[in-house]
């Protein structure tokens, strides 16, 4: 299946070149024209009735107001420069902008008229005639939009040459049905001549004459210019289906001549209808205003009637066909599709059975920021990467006004930032969500979440109030990177917000819980951890049960502040209960059997351990963790002593210089969780984390360690060993509790 998105406006891209796919052009005969003609002989007009792909239908008029033709053509005849024919009809016959195309006059007729052919030696040569269409801007400027080539091959022969046309057959046979028709085969020669074919065929037709057969070859004879015909014989089924191909050849020489040409009967046996093809999956990608898809191919390989169909948003050269084939599929353009991926399936039907082929079309806009307007987003969330296209020749400069929040406050700092990258490879990246951690970059501190004055026996503060999510508004501009000329102005996305870190799994725009740790948390009567929570709505209570049951509700005021927390404490449940915290998007009703939206965070009790004391720090939201420490801990203390040796009175002195104290804090978790894992390791990432014991003062410090050593219980437990730096005020701080 798939979903089509047609846009009310159409618009399309006006890239030069790109392939634009429609109903495509149309020649008879198609190309190439192969003439064949001898020296001092005449040749008659071709008409070649043309139609032209409807540019009006395929493009609109939302850029382009008018659709011009224009004729060129390029020569190429070894060591001559002679123009041998001169084309003539409504294309090559119109003036100034050239053929204006309307919805009336695309079917049109080409004359080629053949001149100066005395002057052309013996040999062959062709000429492309380029059939350039041109779409109109406002300004009156003509922009190129398409091309179609149009090959007229001439082979010029000595009076004594011979020509066989065309230079093969492609034939498609099943084993047991009817033999294929018979094949044209035209011959051009002056005199008489001989001609042969392999077995499994035979010739007939114009004036020929069977010989003999020799060797498995017919010969025959015949005599001037003329049309005949070549066609199998049912003991072509003898070959079998081995090989994918046979090659009956042919082989034609004048009799007063030593020119010889030659052709073959390309046969391709099966042993019942029906087709393999490749691939069996396409992808695509176009970018609005900037470039198309490529056309691919399907080839078909077997024999029998075909019908081939694929979504709305494709473009199939042909809708059906006979044996061997190749159908080529191009997206529409992408001015008539909104930026999204396109999923459907392309269905070949044959007398055996269907075949499907598998389409994916990715269209992005020029400017693909994977950013939404009106949405949150995190600043670590690498998926919010931005592809802007362009030339490399161009320039982005882009532009952040951004109102950024401080802890405890609702005043906010206005900052505008800009910057400039280059294009490389028609492109350039950069991540808006790095470039706002940095803007944001502002690291908490126990003064600035308001609850240093309040830590007291068993209470660090109860309910937090953090800071609002940053609110962006994003300009970008493409420019001349040598002029500094705008080719692209003011592409604007307004209200981006963002938050520090990584997006966690239990976040949506109105709710959530900003931890990207799922795991449960390990607890005793003594612990107090804390519950990070993003809430736009004015509900904003937290539900809590018990062993799935529920407890009580805790009423929180966090005003217009967005990210707050709720200090959790335990100290009336008993080892083994399972607590659990919500967060809802509703208030709790009394009916049975609800299906209210929450996240919720799981606390399992603990025995109490031989310590209790807490060790808090700054996770990558720039919020407050907590983390009960139940193990044992020790404080160590190195003294570092600057000293000098000098003399006084032939008396070696030692003189102390200076002084430097160092304390080093060395703490054991206690037994916890396996998939507390998880919370020791973003502790020891943390730049900042303080000490918490009960009646005691914060210790500032940071994790050190290089490595944690674990101890396994064998119980699903595991209990870690710590390495901490004290940050000392000054040398006579002591550090102990």
């Amino acid at each position: 299946m798939y979903n089509l998105i047609v846009k009310e406006n159409r618009d399309f891209s006006s890239i030069d070149g790109a392939e634009l796919p429609a109903q495509n052009w149309s020649f008879s005969p198609e190309s190439p024209l192969n003439v064949v003609s001898f020296v001092g002989e005449s040749i008659d007009p071709i008409v070649i009735p043309i139609s032209i792909k409807n540019y009006i239908d395929a493009l609109g008029t939302d850029i382009y107001d008018e659709f011009y033709v224009q004729i060129s053509i390029g020569w190429y005849w070894p060591g001559i420069s002679t123009q041998w024919f001169v084309l003539s009809g409504p294309l090559p016959d119109a003036s100034g902008n050239g053929y204006l195309l309307t919805e009336e006059n695309l079917s049109v007729e080409t004359t080629v008229t053949f001149q100066n052919l005395s002057l052309l030696p013996e040999g062959n040569g062709f000429a492309l005639v380029h059939h350039k269409v041109f779409g109109k801007l406002s300004t009156g400027e003509l922009v190129q939009v398409d091309q179609e080539v149009y090959t007229i091959a001439l082979y010029r022969l000595g009076y004594f040459d011979v020509q066989i046309e065309p230079s093969y057959h492609e034939i498609t046979h099943v084993i047991g049905n009817d033999l294929p028709a018979a094949v044209d085969l035209d011959i051009y020669c002056n005199t008489d001549f001989t001609i042969s074919i392999g077995q499994h065929a035979a010739l007939s037709g114009g004036n020929l004459e069977f010989q003999y057969e020799l060797g498995g070859f017919k010969t025959y004879t015949g005599s001037g210019k003329q049309t005949i015909q070549a066609a199998l014989l049912v003991s072509v089924e003898d070959l079998g289906v081995t090989e994918p191909m046979h090659a009956i050849n042919i082989s034609m020489s004048a009799q007063d001549g030593d020119y010889i040409d030659s052709s073959a009967l390309r046969v391709f046996q099966y042993d019942s209808e029906g087709f393999t093809v490749d691939p069996l999956a396409l992808s695509f990608k176009a970018v609005k205003g900037f470039y198309e898809a490529a056309s691919k191919s399907i080839n078909l390989i077997g024999a029998g009637d075909f019908t081939i169909s694929g979504p709305s948003w494709l473009s199939l050269s042909a809708s059906g066909g006979n044996g061997n084939s190749s159908i080529h599929v191009v997206p529409i353009a992408s001015g008539n599709l909104a930026a999204g991926k396109y999923q459907g399936i392309i269905r070949i039907e044959n007398p055996e059975d269907d075949i499907i082929i598998e389409v994916l079309h990715t269209v992005v806009d020029r400017f693909d920021m994977n950013l939404e307007e009106g949405r949150y987003h995190f600043t670590y969330d690498k998926s919010t990467i931005s592809d802007v296209y362009g030339e490399d020749s161009h320039q982005l400069s882009w532009n952040l006004q951004c109102q950024v929040y401080r802890h405890g406050f609702l005043e906010y700092d206005l900052v505008n930032s800009n910057f400039k990258e280059s294009f490389f490879d028609t492109m350039v990246s950069i991540f808006i969500g790095r470039t706002m951690h940095m803007l944001m970059n502002k690291t908490l501190t126990l003064e600035d979440a308001a609850f240093y004055n309040v830590f007291s026996n068993l209470g660090i503060a109860s309910f937090l109030k953090y800071y609002n999510p940053a609110r962006v508004d994003l300009t970008l501009n493409i420019n001349d990177r040598i002029t500094g000329d705008v080719v692209i102005s003011d592409a604007v996305f307004e209200d981006l917000y963002f938050i520090k870190g990584r997006r966690p799994v239990r976040f949506d725009d109105h709710l959530g819980i900003l931890d990207v740790k799922n795991s449960a948390i390990r607890v005793t009567k003594k612990s107090q951890v804390y519950l990070n929570v993003f809430s736009r709505r004015s509900y904003k209570t937290i539900e809590v049960y018990r062993n799935g049951i529920y407890e009580k509700s805790l009423v929180n005021t966090p005003g217009s502040f967005q990210i707050f927390a709720r200090a959790m404490t335990f100290p009336s449940y008993s080892p083994g209960d399972v607590i659990e915290a919500r967060i809802y998007d509703s208030p709790r009703v009394t009916l049975e059997g609800d299906n209210r939206k929450y996240y919720g965070q799981k606390y399992v009790m603990f025995p109490e351990g031989q310590q209790s004391y807490h060790l808090v720090w700054v996770n990558e939201h720039e919020l407050l963790e907590s983390f009960e420490f139940t193990g044992d801990y020790v404080f160590k203390t190195a003294h570092d002593n600057v000293i000098a040796k000098s003399f006084e009175r032939f008396t070696e002195i030692t003189r102390k210089l200076e002084h430097k104290k160092g304390v080093a804090f060395q703490a054991n978790t206690g037994w916890v969780l396996k998939e507390n894992d998880e919370r020791i390791d973003a502790l020891c990432a943390s730049n900042v984390c303080w000490i918490f014991a009960p009646g005691g003062v914060p210790i500032m410090c940071r994790a050190v360690a290089q490595d944690v050593s674990n101890i396994d219980s064998r119980r699903g437990l595991y209990e870690y060993e710590i390495k901490f730096e004290v940050y000392l005020e000054n040398e006579y701080t002591s550090s102990t509790f």
